[in-house]
């Protein structure tokens, strides 16, 4: 599904730190989103698991989409 939409997931963004990172979630609050992924809007090459981007909470664009995960419980 890479390309379809970028995902928008529920970390705040904030500049990565320079030093070496496993799972960084960003910091509690903020006024922008992180955006993974690439989407259809964009070109080809951008459109890897890597691509971060950022995005107001109150804005809306057709290339962005969230996914739904849920537990499953046996």
């Amino acid at each position: 599904m890479q390309g379809n939409v970028s995902e928008w997931v529920a970390d705040w963004y904030a500049p990565y730190e320079s030093t070496s990172q496993t799972d960084p979630t960003g910091p509690p609050e903020g006024n922008e989103r992180v955006r993974r992924g690439g989407s259809f809007e964009i070109e080809a090459e951008h459109c890897t698991i890597g691509r971060r981007n950022k995005m107001r909470p109150d804005k809306g664009k057709k290339d962005v989409g969230f996914r739904i995960v849920r537990d499953i419980v046996p």
